[in-house]
């Protein structure tokens, strides 16, 4: 997608650059599209990260804000300055509310396109009357100081731009996309993953690629899986991720007697090649903006199982939504059902197509490549 202009558009991407999904998009991103912009990170992500080679290996530069005061002044004097600094084409915000201070500080300095994308449905916060005030007003600054809003889903535009803004001219609803030439089933051997984690290749295998996270929900997850190998003996579930709770996890398995019916991988690079291993996704999440963890799983042919806060665009046929409010129990016995029922169907071609990330990044080039104001 050439652009008209012989000088390519500056990017700053305001992100973390750790393992997650929304990191994911954004570094897939830059890698399919860095020959027609000049990309930058804005993070406070540790930098001894491993994405921080890779972004260095495409000669991305990466803007760290980790050792400015902690304080949301220090952070927009912080950004201020730097924008002043460094003169950007597009200043794009994947930072949940607090995008209303990243754009009111592109638009200060006269960033000519700011993207606010959504990625979040649900998020753990403080339901305080301070809390509430900041939501608002960021919500409110978003729609203002905005000349783009993305949203990976319609649940995550009403969530962070406000339950209005599918009306807004600006907002444009882009789902997630994944890389359909990795996701393929036909491309791995199951045994590689076999062996690495010493699994047995006869049990039936369940697994969770997610972070461990208050809004992943691992405790119920836990639960739901205790209730399954009473009734599916021979079931085995595999964790693959990392995150802030993940020690006090692995002491409830523990203590749930799960430690040899449980494996975690830690974060790995290679989802695809795990997941040919398997046979069905778990995850019972409070909330997802979107959900591409449950079309990996689809497309590499793995049935799914997810809470009813999971927006049902992500379903491809195979997939059952079960209420977040049913007990463990009642998660296990309809788990069971599918199970003993074989039900899984194959995914129409048109369907995986929707969600190539390549199209994902041809409609966000498109933002991109407009001029101001259009």
């Amino acid at each position: 997608m050439a652009q008209n202009k012989s000088r390519k558009k500056r990017i700053l991407q305001i992100c973390g650059i750790g393992t997650g999904g929304i990191e994911t998009l954004v570094i897939n991103m830059i890698q399919d599209l860095k020959g027609e912009y000049d990309f930058e990170m804005y993070t406070n992500t540790p930098k001894n990260h491993t994405n921080r080679i890779k972004l260095e290996q495409m000669t991305v530069k990466i803007n760290y804000y980790d050792k400015i005061p902690e304080s949301k002044a220090g952070y927009v004097f912080h950004l201020i300055k730097h924008l002043n600094t460094n003169h950007y084409d597009i200043l794009h915000s994947h930072s949940l509310f607090s995008s209303g201070i990243n754009l009111f500080a592109a638009w200060l300095n006269g960033v000519p396109i700011r993207i606010a994308h959504a990625h979040n449905s649900h998020a753990e916060v403080c339901n305080t009357i301070k809390r509430k005030i900041y939501v608002s007003l960021m919500k409110l600054m978003i729609r203002i100081f905005s000349t783009d809003m993305i949203a990976v889903s319609e649940e995550a535009a009403k969530f962070v731009f406000g339950s209005k803004s599918l009306k807004s001219k600006k907002t444009k609803v882009i789902p997630n996309g994944i890389n359909l030439d990795e996701f393929n089933r036909d491309l791995y051997h199951p045994y590689a993953a076999f062996k690495e984690f010493g699994l047995n290749p006869y049990d039936v295998h369940f697994v969770t690629v997610a972070r461990f996270a208050y809004e992943k929900n691992h405790y119920f997850l836990i639960d739901i899986f205790l209730e399954l190998s009473k009734k599916i003996t021979d079931a085995h579930l595999t964790l693959v991720g990392d995150g802030e709770l993940r020690t006090d996890v692995e002491e409830y398995v523990i203590e749930k007697g799960l430690k040899e019916k449980v494996t975690f991988t830690g974060n790995r690079n290679d989802i695809p090649s795990i997941l040919s291993a398997m046979d069905y996704f778990l995850l019972p999440s409070r909330g997802e903006g979107f959900g591409i963890v449950f079309i990996e799983a689809q497309a590499m042919g793995l049935y799914c199982f997810a809470s009813d806060t999971v927006p049902k665009s992500v379903n491809m046929g195979n997939i059952s939504f079960i209420p977040l409010e049913c007990t463990p129990y009642q998660w296990a016995s309809q788990i069971e059902e599918i199970y003993f029922n074989h039900e899984t169907r194959e995914i129409r071609p048109e369907h995986l197509e929707h969600f190539n990330i390549k199209s994902t990044e041809s409609k966000i080039a498109r933002i991109y490549n407009r001029e101001a104001g259009v």
